[in-house]
């Protein structure tokens, strides 16, 4: 998608999708919004941020949805400078 081309997607992966996904959220040219493309307009952290936080967050259990909004904000307080310009770098 670095070109702006759609990702190809079978027939049978569609239904699937449809099945599973609301028109908003399945990455295809026949849904209405197709998932970002590789853009200058994301900022280096929609690169690594999601994943981390996954990798972090999800270490200990989580009750409640309050607790688990805690924990994200927590973790992302505890992001060092460095590793922010570490990831800059490398762009």
């Amino acid at each position: 998608m670095q070109d702006g081309a759609t990702p190809h997607i079978g027939h049978q992966v569609k239904a699937l999708l449809s099945t599973n996904f609301d028109d908003n959220r399945a990455p295809s040219k026949h849904f209405l919004d197709a998932w970002p493309s590789h853009s200058p307009h994301l900022s280096p952290s929609d690169f690594w941020l999601c994943g981390f936080l996954k990798d972090h967050v999800y270490r200990g259990v989580i009750r409640t949805l309050p607790d688990l909004k805690a924990i994200i904000i927590r973790h992302v307080a505890e992001i060092p400078r460095e590793f922010h310009r570490a990831t800059i770098k490398t762009l």
